[in-house]
């Protein structure tokens, strides 16, 4: 069963490499790194290393580049949260809460409409319309439009907090709540890209 999901993973692969190969180079007889601060090797290795790598000698810009580059490989190399599917942070936030079928319908939508060329309020609205057939597309824009509007300055305050379980909501209150959980969702998905 370990072996299946190392296969269905290839960031899972990569990992188990990596920390093979780690292991590999801390059991070598050789010292490839003087991991003892104390020795008086290590001030001969340092000073090595710090004329091979001039750092002194960059640009800001060139540092700022570099630097750049190194993190955007270390994300790569080993994903964050943000890598984790929206329907899975909207479960974990709201699955208590809220019917699990309009999380993963929420869920859903917003991948698809989460790049499109739409507007802010078009999105939120893409996104509850399955879900919310009931309301017209008028109705839903107006509850939509201050959320849309904070979304035009960037990603900001989400914090969506039910007052009571779901069932016991009015039909506006859950068409507004669903809205609110469509734009955490969406603002989960761009801090994920």
């Amino acid at each position: 069963m370990m072996t299946q999901n190392r296969m269905d993973s290839p960031n899972q692969d990569s990992k188990f490499q990596v920390q093979g190969e780690l292991l590999e180079v801390i059991l070598q007889d050789e010292v490839i790194y003087p991991w003892n601060p104390a020795d008086a090797a290590v001030e001969d290795y340092l000073q090595t290393l710090e004329d091979q790598y001039a750092v002194a000698d960059w640009s800001e810009a060139e540092t700022e580049a570099r630097s750049q580059d190194f993190f955007a490989q270390l994300e790569r190399c080993w994903p964050t949260d943000s890598s984790t599917p929206v329907v899975n942070r909207l479960m974990d936030r709201f699955g208590g809460q809220v019917p699990q079928d309009y999380l993963s319908a929420i869920a859903q939508q917003v991948e698809t409409v989460a790049n499109a060329t739409l507007s802010p309020l078009e999105r939120l609205v893409n996104c509850v319309q399955p879900l919310l057939s009931n309301w017209s597309t008028d109705d839903l824009q107006v509850f939509a439009r201050p959320m849309a509007y904070a979304m035009r300055s960037g990603p900001g305050n989400t914090a969506v907090n039910l007052p009571k379980h779901w069932n016991e909501l009015s039909e506006v209150e859950q068409a507004k709540y669903t809205l609110q959980i469509a734009h955490y969702a969406l603002n989960q998905a761009q801090e994920g890209d």
